[in-house]
Formats: C-alpha cells, sequence, structure tokens
C-alpha cells in the first residue's frame, strides 16, 4: 500500500525590512478579503434567515387556529375527566385511561421539586436549624489573588505562575491580531 505524503508549504521569510513590510500588507490584504468573503456569506445568510423567518411566520399563522382547537378540545377534556374521575378510574384503582384508538388521559406526580424564595434567607435559616448538609460550598483557587503575591505559591507543587511571550501580528485597521501559536497563528481580537 503506497503511503501517501502530505507536503507541507515552507514559510517564507522576507530579507530585509521593506519585505517584512510588503509581508505584512499582505497578511492585511488577504485578511481584508477574508473579511469580505465572510460579510458576504453573512448578507447570504441573513436573506436566507428573512425567508425561513416569513416561512415559520406563514406556518405558525396556519397553525394558530389548530392550536387553539386543541386548547378548546384539551379543556373540554379535563372538564370532562375531572367530573368523571371515578367512574374513569375504577374508584383510583388504576391512574392512566386508555381509548379505543390509542389515545390516554393520566393523573400523576411529576418527581418533587424545591423551591427556593430567597436563596439567602433560605441558607441563612438552614444555618440557624444546623442543617449545613442541605448548603452547598464551593471551594476554588483564587487565581487574582496568587497573581497579587505569586511568592507565596513558590515552594508549592500543586500551583505555579506560567507567562510565556507572544509574538502577533496586528493588521491595520482588521481590530484583530494574529497570534504564533503552537501550530498556527489565531486570530484574536483586539
Amino acid at each position: 500500500m503506497k503511503k501517501e505524503t502530505v507536503k507541507k508549504k515552507v514559510a517564507s521569510v522576507p530579507k530585509d525590512r521593506p519585505e517584512l513590510e510588503q509581508f505584512a500588507a499582505q497578511v492585511r490584504e488577504a485578511e481584508q478579503k477574508i473579511r469580505s468573503i465572510g460579510e458576504e456569506a453573512s448578507k447570504k445568510i441573513k436573506r436566507h434567515e428573512d425567508e425561513i423567518n416569513e416561512i415559520k411566520k406563514d406556518a405558525q399563522g396556519k397553525a394558530k387556529p389548530l392550536e387553539e382547537e386543541i386548547d378548546r378540545l384539551a379543556a373540554g377534556i379535563f372538564i370532562f375527566a375531572q367530573g368523571h374521575r371515578e367512574e374513569l378510574t375504577e374508584n383510583e384503582k388504576k391512574k392512566t385511561v386508555e381509548f379505543m384508538a390509542g389515545d390516554k388521559i393520566r393523573w400523576y406526580f411529576p418527581p418533587p421539586s424545591v423551591i427556593v424564595e430567597d436563596e439567602e434567607a433560605a441558607i441563612a435559616e438552614l444555618k440557624r436549624q444546623g442543617l449545613l448538609d442541605f448548603i452547598r460550598t464551593k471551594e476554588a483557587v483564587d487565581k487574582t489573588e496568587i497573581l497579587k503575591d505569586p511568592d507565596k505559591i513558590k515552594k508549592l507543587k500543586n500551583l505555579s505562575i506560567d507567562q510565556a511571550e507572544i509574538f502577533a501580528i496586528i493588521p491595520a485597521e482588521m481590530g484583530i491580531e494574529l497570534q504564533k501559536g503552537k501550530r498556527k497563528f489565531k486570530k484574536v481580537p483586539l
């Protein structure tokens, strides 16, 4: 089986300052072309989004009378079912009633949920009652404080300070910089 080889483009290196500036200008021009392509794509997407929104609006308009009919029928089903609950559930022996066509109605309780009206007051109340198991405490390393006094963590094994120099190309009037990463340049907004 023949192994495919992928040729990697080798970076061109400017030979002097004028050529360096020319390379930077070419980066800016290429970035401008990319933006232009993106803007054109955005315009096309916008046109299609407008069409999609019109289709959705039309479908919603057609569905609205049907939704109103469902609401009317569901309200009638509920009123009848509540009035005939004992008969339908065979004196509460069952919670689900199945009809001949396969449709069903049922009464059921969803899983319980906790409602917290005022979290601060609820926490204070739990503390007063000694119910600390119901209070979640999250511990995290305060990186901001460490950066204010990095010498204090120098001897620690699991913490260190990292700072690496970044090389960046800043094309004029683009609002971005191209930062050199491990494998390629990445665009970062300014």
